[in-house]
């Protein structure tokens, strides 16, 4: 395949899969659905050690995901399971006694005496950990974040929470779509060639039109521009060049379809909103493996780390996670 042809698949490249659901046109991210399995299964393996009393059968990081996926080669060896859980350990462990302690709230065996010291607070902090510059302070003070002396210790927190969610992602792109490898195989020249494409006026021209005659259920414009965004990103990271440009080609194909018409004046081309735009909402850990809790919870034991289900008698319910 001519170096030409290898461009046009990597710009083609989508890990989204349209799927005719009677008269209904669906659109399904299949990357997406695999990597919040992958990010539940790792805030569960953020928990401290002691969660074993409780998963008898957690196992270890990886299990029952492909060993492909879990240790990945190469250049894509930084999407791999226990990279990401070392690299962003500190919001996943948060995270996940948030999530934690917001289903202790909700179970009617834990005893009064102690459910009366959880506080339910992981809505509004994944909403902090989500938050766009402009509702940054909204978000702090509705959680209780002191902004004013903790401001670098959010920053932090923000971008280990992307780091571990676009790692997540892009590791299920690669894993579910194999022709990735040819462009990891040298992933700086990658990114600079498709870098370059999404800057030419002959490339704008050609992404216009084709958005302009697009079949109902394609994807918008500024979902194809956020895609770009996500293939110069994946390219990014595994290059392990953290210099290299995204902003300028990103920018450079928005405002042809800004001038077009094809999305609205003050859509968001910044890094942040990008990678903030695909996150998943649900990022508590919950899954389809059930077992039952085997020993009596204290408030000491549940700093252990389980999220808790109430089961069908009232009692102690049973334990439900990913992978």
């Amino acid at each position: 395949m001519s170096a030409n042809s290898e461009l046009q698949v990597l710009t083609d490249l989508t890990p989204v899969k349209v799927v005719q659901n009677g008269d209904k046109t669906d659109s399904v991210d299949q990357a997406q659905l695999l990597s919040r399995r992958i990010f539940n299964h790792l805030l569960m393996h953020a928990l401290p050690k002691g969660r074993g009393l409780f998963y008898p059968k957690l196992g270890n990081l990886g299990d029952n995901f492909d060993n492909n996926l879990v240790n990945p080669s190469g250049s894509a060896a930084i999407f791999g399971f226990k990279s990401i859980l070392d690299d962003d350990h500190d919001v996943l462990f948060q995270l996940a006694m948030h999530a934690l302690c917001s289903e202790l709230t909700k179970v009617s065996w834990l005893s009064h005496q102690y459910k009366k010291y959880v506080q339910d607070k992981f809505a509004s902090f994944a909403e902090l950990l989500g938050s766009h510059p402009e509702n940054l302070a909204t978000n702090a003070k509705s959680y209780g974040w002191d902004l004013g002396s903790r401001k670098s210790e959010f920053d932090s927190l923000q971008q280990k929470y992307l780091n571990a969610l676009q790692r997540c992602y892009f590791g299920s792109w690669v894993h579910t779509q194999p022709a990735w490898q040819t462009y990891l195989q040298d992933p700086t020249r990658w990114f600079n060639e498709l870098s370059s494409r999404m800057k030419s006026p002959e490339f704008h021209a050609k992404f216009v039109m084709q958005v302009m005659r697009a079949e109902p259920g394609a994807l918008k414009a500024e979902e194809q521009i956020s895609q770009f965004h996500d293939k110069l990103m994946l390219l990014r990271i595994a290059s392990g060049n953290s210099g290299l440009d995204i902003d300028t080609p990103v920018k450079a194909l928005a405002k042809a379809a800004i001038d077009e018409k094809l999305i609205p004046q003050d859509w968001h081309t910044d890094p942040l909103h990008l990678a903030l735009s695909g996150a998943p909402a649900d990022v508590a850990p919950h899954g389809k493996d059930a077992e039952m809790l085997r020993a009596m919870l204290s408030a000491e034991a549940a700093a252990m780390g389980v999220t808790l289900f109430e089961g069908d008698s009232g009692s102690p319910g049973a334990l439900v996670f990913e992978g």
